[in-house]
């Protein structure tokens, strides 16, 4: 049975890619719950009619759009593993900048990440935590394989745990005073700058002697 998504994606590219653009600006300046399928068909030059054959509800089509931001983002951070820093921090802190980077280009994927992540807690937030974490974490979790562990205090996966739980904490927390107003190179610089101080807390705990 052909899906709703596989009709979607079997019309013309430049129609399919400007339905895409448009919805990604519409939810990045709006937010999911002020966005408007009526002025999206409007900028997509379609009709309402055709957008819920593709999509069967505004949710759908949000959803699928988180997807493409995230799929986005990994594709940016995806890296040679064997030219990351071995040490563990100096890997988190270089990725942060690299998926930083990926804002920059695209600042609209930060607008949706925030929307869906940080700045609510919908029961559409919550079933987007729940479709993604076991995701987040597999995916965090490869990006730190062959780091060099043995200068830690405690056992790998609680250093990772640890480390995860400080950049949900620290990256909700920037979220709040995130100011779209400033230059974005200027935000970047803020928050590896605030993410590194933290950090250093996390090392002073975690690292044996020597391991500075």
């Amino acid at each position: 049975m052909i899906s709703m998504n596989d009709v979607f994606l079997n019309i013309k590219e430049s129609k399919r890619n400007r339905i895409i653009q448009v919805a990604i600006k519409e939810f990045a300046e709006y937010g999911y719950e002020n966005s408007s399928t009526n002025r999206m068909v409007e900028e997509m030059g379609i009709s309402k009619g055709s957008l819920f054959k593709y999509f069967k509800t505004k949710e759908d089509l949000y959803l699928f759009i988180v997807d493409l931001a995230i799929q986005e983002v990994l594709n940016t951070i995806k890296v040679d593993i064997k030219k990351l820093p071995l040490d563990l921090i100096e890997r988190v802190v270089l990725l942060a900048a690299v998926e930083l980077d990926a804002y920059i280009k695209e600042p609209n994927l930060f607008k949706i990440f925030k929307d869906a992540f940080m700045d609510n807690n919908s029961e559409l937030s919550k079933k987007l935590l729940s479709k993604y974490s076991v995701r987040a974490e597999d995916t965090f979790m490869c990006l730190m394989e062959g780091c060099d562990f043995s200068i830690l205090k405690v056992d790998k996966a609680t250093a990772i745990k640890a480390l995860q739980w400080i950049l949900e904490g620290y990256n909700k927390e920037f979220a709040k005073s995130f100011n779209m107003n400033k230059p974005i190179e200027s935000l970047k610089e803020e928050y590896i700058k605030g993410l590194e101080e933290y950090l250093k807390v996390l090392r002073r705990g975690i690292y044996s002697e020597g391991g500075d």
